[in-house]
């Protein structure tokens, strides 16, 4: 399970409220109200959470060609850890993390917006989401129930970062079929772009 970390309380901004209306003059309900309702939404912020839900176990991401700039086909492969509502698959590529929660930056020169779904296995009925973009991949399919297990998609068409490096992607489930809402499961995976 994944949080947000917490939004820190900024003690200067509580001081001054402090200050300000616990000062020897009177203060009236009104302003004790603003107080009372300030303190409420900054010690909301500071539990806020947002949770994710099961790994995804066994994932692996390969390519058929790891040259930079190289168009390849790239194969996801994965194990749905349980039984629930199977709508769309979200890949997420990052050049800095594959953690959720922290900032994605798209690797410069990928450009998977093109791709094309040439063989699926496991759980099927997918294809391309109109939705998916240069760095984010949606699979969608009219929302079904699945027991769970081994799944596998092959991607043709994928235009591969333009330096070398190790890069990251990001995979969801969810039930929803345009990657929306709850999630079902989540799990990263690290993949290699290099010269040789």
């Amino acid at each position: 399970i994944h949080s947000y970390p917490p939004i820190h309380c900024n003690r200067y901004f509580l001081g001054h409220l402090w200050m300000r209306y616990n000062s020897p003059r009177f203060v009236s309900s009104k302003q004790f109200s603003l107080l009372v309702i300030a303190l409420l939404l900054i010690g909301a912020g500071l539990f806020s959470t947002r949770t994710y839900g099961a790994q995804l176990p066994q994932r692996s991401l390969t390519l058929s060609d790891s040259l930079p700039s190289a168009t390849a086909q790239y194969t996801l492969s994965f194990t749905i850890p349980g039984s629930e509502t199977l709508g769309s698959i979200q890949l997420q590529f990052c050049s800095d993390s594959p953690l959720f929660g922290e900032p994605c930056t798209a690797p410069t020169g990928f450009d998977v917006s093109g791709a094309t779904l040439s063989a699926q296995t496991g759980e099927t009925g997918f294809s391309v989401s109109g939705s998916t973009t240069a760095n984010t991949l949606i699979l969608t399919r009219i929302a079904a129930s699945t027991p769970g297990g081994p799944v596998t998609y092959t991607l043709d068409n994928v235009v591969n970062a333009s330096a070398p490096g190790t890069y990251y992607g990001r995979l969801q489930t969810f039930a929803s079929t345009d990657g929306s809402g709850p999630e079902n499961d989540h799990g990263g995976r690290a993949f290699v772009v290099n010269n040789s």
